[in-house]
């Protein structure tokens, strides 16, 4: 659903969604630009396969294998995205940790970004970064992060934009919200260490 409803978005569309503050101003958002469309179960399978297909290789444009991490140890919201951010700058492309941070929690304190099935995506447009950046990380024993379904979180998803851009977001929201499909979801708790998370995340669904 994620992912088709990110395809009908245009840069207005997506800039919208990236600044909304509520759940009502995401709904309001969406509904605007969302228009069902029939698939019949065939194609619906087929078109399934390709996009798995897809989601592996796609996600090698946004995420690289240091910036995974299977075993997340915080125990508030806070320690959790100092982790994130720590993993997300295993390459040194965060000039400003603090601001991040920040941001980061800011975010958070508008509106949890804790989804359903277990995924929170904390992130923050920023002037810390000059370009998009990503990590994830797993919590096996899961922790609250305010999720709608008011479930434990134990795969997080951390994504920092610069100030003037968000279709990299939205874009890179639609791979993952792909990737991590019930079958995804399994293959991701099941790693042992951050080597397979790195092949969970970028293998094919067979």
């Amino acid at each position: 659903v994620m992912a088709a409803i990110i395809q009908l978005l245009d840069e207005a569309g997506i800039r919208e969604l990236q600044d909304c503050d509520t759940p009502q101003a995401m709904f309001a958002v969406l509904t605007r630009v969302a228009r069902p469309v029939a698939v019949n179960g065939t194609a619906r399978h087929s078109e399934q396969g390709r996009t798995s297909e897809r989601s592996g290789s796609e996600l090698l444009s946004y995420l690289t294998p240091e910036r995974v991490e299977i075993d997340l140890k915080g125990s508030t919201k806070a320690d959790l995205v100092d982790e994130l951010l720590a993993v997300a700058n295993r390459r040194g492309q965060i000039r400003d940790l603090d601001s991040a941070r920040t941001s980061v929690l800011a975010r958070e304190d508008q509106m949890s970004t804790g989804m359903a099935h277990g995924i929170a995506v904390p992130h923050a447009k920023t002037e810390a970064v000059d370009s998009f950046i990503a990590a994830i990380g797993v919590k096996k024993d899961g922790m609250d992060f305010g999720s709608v379904d008011n479930a434990p979180s134990n795969i997080f998803v951390i994504t920092l934009s610069p100030k003037d851009e968000a279709a990299t977001y939205v874009k890179f929201m639609a791979v993952i919200s792909r990737i991590l499909d019930a079958n995804g979801r399994e293959r991701v708790l099941a790693a042992r260490n951050n080597k397979e998370l790195w092949e969970a995340l970028t293998s094919v669904s067979k």
